[in-house]
């Protein structure tokens, strides 16, 4: 197990020690889970299903465009993306 103190930036953000970005393979535009639980704030990467999930939720808050995300996505199937 790697246990690091961080230091929070004025932003709210917190550095991912190197030593654990290389063990789990996080580069910079890797989607990471953030879940407040009982024991306190969990950072994790996030499974293939939640990999979906966050991008459409990305998707909901940044599109300008009137289309439906049931279309969108409707290409993606259990092997990745489909051309379409």
């Amino acid at each position: 197990m790697i246990k690091q103190q961080m230091k929070v930036g004025p932003k709210g953000q917190v550095v991912i020690p190197q030593l654990i970005r290389e063990s789990t393979g996080v580069k910079p535009g890797s989607l990471v889970v953030v879940e407040l639980t009982k024991k306190g704030i969990l950072i994790e990467l996030p499974r293939k299903s939640e990999n979906l999930e966050l991008l459409a939720e990305g998707y909901r808050k940044n599109s300008k465009r009137d289309i439906g995300i049931t279309r969108e996505f409707s290409a993606v199937d259990s092997e990745g993306w489909r051309e379409w």
